[in-house]
C-alpha cells in the first residue's frame, strides 16, 4: 500500500502550499500529471515554440504533460477551462498557467485559494501572480522590456517632429498594457499614439496598419508582439514610407523578424527567450509535485517572478543562421527530428549527451547535508542526459586543504573542453580560481556559497539562498521567540557562506527595536565536541543556565555539539541552518527553536539544466540568483517526509506505468549514476580521496 505524506512547512520568502507526494519506495515521475493552460494561439510562432519547448521539458521530467493552444485568444474560455481543470476529478499535480487579464487573474486566485493545486506561472501575469500565491513564475518583465524599448529609440535620436506609435495586437493582456507603461515612462518627451489591431485576423492587421501609415508620420513605431510585423512592413512599404526615417522595433522572435533585422526594415526586436520560459516552469511544477521543494521569490525583480528577459536584439548581435533555424524549431533534441509543426526539422537534433558539465563543492563526504545536494546532480543528469562528474572532496585536516583541493580541481576542469562548470565558492581563493573558466567563455554556475562573488565575477547564475538575507532572517527569528542575546557559531573558517550569514543575524539584532545584543560570532570545529563547547563557553561565560541565550548554528553538522552545550546551560535555546532527521527530532524534543531550509536538492539539481540549456540554446535567467531559501521550519514533518529527504529524492527507474501500478522494492529499482569513490589523479596538491559521481 503507498504511503502519502503532507510537507507542511512555515515559510518565509515564499508561500508553501501543502503537498501530496509519493516516494514509496521511490518516485514514480510518469504518474504525475500537470496542464498548462495558456492564451497562445496556434497560428503563432511563438507559442508553438513555447509549446514544443514545453512538451520537451515534459519528456525530460517523464511527466504527463496536456498544452493545447486555442484557436482565437478568449480569455473567457481560457478561464472555463482553468475551473474545469481545477475541478477535475483527479485533480492535476500541478497547474501551469498564464494570467493574461483580469478575468484569468481571478480564476486563478480562485485556485490558490480554494484548493491544494500548486500553480506555476510562466510569460504574462508576473505582476500580479505573487498577489495570487503562485508558486513561482518565469517570464519577462513587461513593464522593464517596454522601458528597454523606450530606452533604444531615445538612443536613436529624436526630433522635433518626432511621433511614436504603439501597436496593440490583444485589446486586453495585461503584459501589453505592461508593456506600453514601460515605454511611455521612458521616452523622455516622445509621445506615442495606440492603434488597436487584431492578431490573428490578417485582413484587420492589414487595413489598421495601413491607415496608421497612411502620410507617414510615425518616425517610432514599436509593434506589441511579433503578429503584426509584417503588415507594418508592408504599410511602410506602400504607403512610399522610408526605413530610414523611422525607427521600428517588436518583440519576440521568429524568422520573419530576423531577415526584417538583417534587411534593414527592422531595427530590433527583444527576446523573452522562449526555449528556457517554456522549460524551466515544467522542470520546477515536476520537482514540488513530487518532492516538495520550490523556489523562494526572486530579490532582484519587482515582482518577485524569475527573469526570462528582456533582451534586446538587433543587427549586432543576431543569433547565427544556424542558431536561428534551431531555435525557431525549438531545440529538436535527440532522437525527435520534428519541428513544432510535426514537419522534418531543418535543425540536426541536439545530442545532449555530448554536453559536458563538471563540477566541485566544498561539501566533503562526511557532511550529511551535501548528500541531497549531489543526488540532485546525478538526478537531473540522468533526466537531460548530459556527461557529467561531480567531484566530492573527502575531509582535510583544515578547511583551507578542502579549498585548495577545489582551485586544483577547478583549474583542470577549465583546461579540457567542457561546456559549463557548477561550483560552490566557499572562499575567495576558488573564486579566483574560476578565472581560466571566465576567460574561455565556459559558463559558470554557483551555488550554495558565494553569491556575493558570483556576482562581482559576472557568472550565469547562484542557486541559493542569499546567505545574508537568511541570517538575518535567522536573527529577526531568534528576537520573535525570546532571545534577548544572541551567538553565532561558524564551523569553517572564512567560508563566506558563514560569515555572510552571522553578519545578517548581527544587523536583525542592530535593527531590533526591542532589547537584544549581539554577542559575537566565532568560529568553532565541526568534530571536536570538546573543543566546540570551550569556545562557546569562552564567548558566554562558563556558568549559569544562560536564560535569554540563543545560539545560530551554521549548519546540521554543529547539531551534536550545540546539543551538548545545552546539557551544561540547560536555558541556552538553538536555530540551525539546514534540516535533516537529527534537526527534526530536536525540533519534536523543544531543543530547537527552528531550521532554516535552503533546499539542498533544488540546489544540487538545477545547475544542471541550466547549464543544458545555455549549452545548447544559448538561453539563460535574467535573474542571476536562483534562490532555493530561506524557509523556517518550526516542526517536524511526518514521518514519510523524513524517509524521503532520507533517501534523497530517489526517482523510479523508466517504465510505462499504469494506475494502478504497485511497486516494490525488488520489482523496481531508483534511478541514479554511477557512483564511486577513487584516487583523483586530477590533483597533485592535497592528496586527498575524492567521491565522483559520474553521469554519462
Amino acid at each position: 500500500m503507498r504511503l502519502y505524506t503532507l510537507l507542511l512547512l512555515a515559510c518565509i520568502a515564499s508561500t508553501c502550499k501543502a503537498q501530496r507526494f509519493d516516494c514509496d519506495p521511490c518516485i514514480i515521475r510518469e504518474k504525475v500529471k500537470l496542464q498548462a493552460i495558456v492564451h497562445g494561439t496556434s497560428v503563432s510562432t511563438f507559442w508553438q515554440q513555447m509549446q514544443a519547448s514545453m512538451v520537451q521539458a515534459a519528456k525530460d521530467m517523464r511527466v504527463d504533460l496536456n498544452v493545447q493552444l486555442y484557436d482565437k485568444f478568449d480569455t473567457s474560455v481560457m478561464s472555463s477551462d482553468i475551473l474545469e481543470a481545477a475541478s477535475a476529478d483527479p485533480a492535476p499535480d500541478g497547474l501551469i498557467v498564464t494570467i493574461p487579464d483580469s478575468t484569468v487573474q481571478e480564476q486563478v486566485g480562485s485556485v490558490t485559494r480554494d484548493t491544494e493545486i500548486p500553480v506555476f506561472g510562466l510569460n504574462s501575469g508576473g505582476d500580479v501572480a505573487r498577489l495570487l500565491q503562485v508558486d513561482s513564475f518565469i517570464g519577462m518583465d513587461e513593464y522593464l522590456a517596454g522601458s528597454v524599448a523606450g530606452q533604444y529609440f531615445l538612443s536613436q535620436g529624436a526630433g522635433t517632429n518626432a511621433q511614436g506609435l504603439f501597436v496593440n495586437s490583444e485589446l486586453n493582456n495585461i503584459a501589453l498594457q505592461e508593456r506600453y507603461l514601460g515605454l511611455s515612462e521612458n521616452v523622455g518627451d516622445l509621445t506615442f499614439n495606440t492603434v488597436i489591431v487584431d492578431g490573428t485576423s490578417e485582413d484587420d492587421m492589414t487595413t489598421n496598419m495601413q491607415q496608421a501609415m497612411s502620410g507617414c508620420p510615425y518616425t517610432h513605431i514599436l509593434l506589441s508582439t511579433s503578429q503584426p510585423v509584417a503588415s507594418a512592413i508592408q504599410a511602410i512599404k506602400d504607403n512610399g514610407c522610408s526605413f530610414d526615417d523611422i525607427v521600428i522595433g517588436t518583440f519576440d522572435v521568429s524568422e520573419e523578424i530576423y531577415k526584417a533585422i538583417s534587411d534593414g526594415q527592422l531595427d530590433f526586436t527583444i527576446s523573452q527567450q522562449t526555449h528556457l520560459q517554456g522549460s524551466l516552469p515544467v522542470v520546477l511544477a515536476t520537482l514540488f509535485s513530487t518532492t516538495g521543494r520550490t523556489l523562494a521569490e526572486s530579490s532582484e525583480s519587482r515582482n518577485g517572478i524569475y527573469l526570462s528577459g528582456p533582451m534586446l536584439l538587433n543587427a549586432t548581435n543576431l543569433p547565427t543562421s544556424e542558431q536561428q533555424v534551431c531555435q525557431f524549431e525549438a531545440f529538436p533534441i535527440c532522437p525527435n527530428e520534428q519541428n513544432p509543426t510535426g514537419g522534418q526539422a531543418q535543425c540536426a537534433c541536439i545530442d545532449r549527451s555530448q554536453i559536458k558539465l563538471r563540477g566541485i563543492t566544498h561539501g566533503v563526504t562526511t557532511d550529511a547535508f551535501w548528500d541531497q545536494v549531489y543526488a540532485g546532480f546525478d538526478a537531473a543528469a540522468a533526466d537531460f542526459g548530459v556527461d557529467m562528474v561531480a567531484v566530492r572532496p573527502e575531509p582535510s585536516n583544515s578547511s583551507d586543504g578542502v579549498y585548495l583541493y577545489m582551485v586544483t580541481q577547478i583549474e583542470d576542469f577549465c583546461d579540457a573542453d567542457i561546456d559549463g562548470l557548477f561550483v560552490s565558492i566557499p572562499t575567495d581563493i576558488v573564486a579566483e580560481a574560476l578565472s581560466a573558466c571566465l576567460t574561455k567563455g565556459i559558463p559558470v554556475v554557483s551555488i550554495n556559497a558565494g553569491s556575493t562573488q558570483a556576482k562581482e565575477l559576472g557568472l550565469m547564475n547562484h542557486v541559493g539562498q542569499i546567505e545574508y538575507s537568511a541570517g538575518k532572517k535567522a536573527g529577526e527569528q531568534m528576537i520573535e521567540m525570546g532571545v534577548t542575546t544572541g551567538i553565532c557559531l561558524r564551523h569553517e573558517v572564512n567560508n563566506t557562506a558563514l560569515l555572510d550569514r552571522c553578519n545578517g543575524m548581527e544587523e536583525a539584532f542592530k535593527e531590533s527595536t526591542q532589547s537584544v545584543t549581539y554577542l559575537g560570532g566565532i568560529d568553532v570545529p565541526a568534530d571536536d565536541v570538546a573543543e566546540y563547547i570551550t569556545l562557546v563557553e569562552e564567548l558566554v561565560g562558563d556558568s549559569g543556565d544562560w536564560a535569554g541565550y540563543g545560539m545560530l548554528l551554521g549548519g546540521a553538522i554543529q547539531v551534536p555539539s550545540g546539543l551538548e552545550v545545552q546539557k551544561a546551560h540547560a536555558s541556552v535555546v538553538m536555530g540551525t541552518f539546514d534540516t535533516d532527521e537529527v534537526i527534526f527530532g530536536a525540533l519534536d524534543e523543544g531543543k530547537l527553536l527552528f531550521g532554516i531550509d535552503q533546499n539542498a536538492y533544488l540546489q544540487g539539481y538545477l545547475p544542471i539544466p541550466l547549464l543544458a540549456w545555455k549549452a545548447y540554446a544559448q538561453q539563460a535567467l535574467a535573474t542571476p540568483y536562483v534562490e532555493t531559501g530561506p524557509r523556517v521550519v518550526l516542526e517536524s514533518p511526518s514521518t514519510v517526509e523524513v524517509q524521503c529527504q532520507a533517501s534523497d529524492y530517489e526517482t523510479c527507474a523508466p517504465k510505462n506505468y499504469t494506475d494502478d501500478d504497485t511497486t516494490t522494492t525488488d520489482e523496481q529499482t531508483a534511478e541514479s549514476g554511477s557512483s564511486l569513490s577513487m584516487m583523483s589523479g586530477l590533483s597533485l596538491a592535497s592528496m586527498m580521496i575524492a567521491s565522483i559521481i559520474v553521469y554519462t
